[in-house]
């Protein structure tokens, strides 16, 4: 199934069952094709647990379950995740800052819209996938001992909000920062990125 010519999963955190689990229940060589390789194939955020274990994951309006065992609590949350308001531009950010504190690279990625677009000085990156490629480097820079940053300015208004920041890593000196947001219906659309850094090596 595709959304705006995209598959559905594309850049959704999405949980099924684990190729793990089909071979435990010999099923490999009956299924057409084991469900986490294909999810992973069309460019979802796979995430599970150990096998057999009751796991669900809310990304937006797509609920996903991990196994039998988790149909409860897949149906639950989903439920739950009707009722809930759309997250604000606000709630996003705190999320994004949060995982990348964390060194999360799937997290930060959860909160990109699938064909979200990230401008930068050394290119234009349209999709997940390629996203993934600049903030996976960029997220472990920031995990390095030692490392500091300080937001300057956080500006919000409506679907758009602009940061200031400077930080200071074991590479690199970011003397001055700014990103800038577009997010629409709880996950970023666009974003662009732009710093003055002067490298320590």
């Amino acid at each position: 199934m595709k959304y705006k010519g995209a598959p559905l999963v594309k850049g959704k955190r999405v949980t099924g069952f684990t190729n793990g689990e089909e071979e435990e229940v010999q099923l490999t060589k009956v299924v057409p094709f084991p469900v986490e390789d294909e999810l992973m194939r069309l460019g979802a955020i796979f995430e599970k647990v150990r096998n057999w274990q009751p796991f669900s994951i809310v990304d937006g309006r797509l609920v996903t379950g991990q196994n039998p065992a988790s149909s409860t609590s897949a149906a639950t949350r989903g439920t739950t995740n009707q009722t809930e308001k759309m997250k604000s531009t606000n709630d996003v950010l705190d999320h994004h800052l949060k995982a990348i504190e964390h060194g999360d690279v799937n997290a930060v990625l959860s909160n990109y819209a699938p064909d979200a677009v990230l401008f930068r000085s050394d290119g234009i990156f349209k999709g997940v996938a390629a996203i993934r490629s600049v903030l996976a480097r960029f997220v472990a820079e920031f995990q390095t001992p030692g490392t500091t940053t300080k937001t300057k300015q956080r500006l919000v208004a409506g679907d758009y909000s602009y940061m200031l920041w400077t930080a200071e890593t074991a590479d690199n000196v970011y003397e001055l920062a700014t990103d800038t947001y577009v997010v629409k219906e709880g996950k970023i659309v666009a974003q662009s990125f732009t710093a003055k850094v002067n490298s320590k090596r």
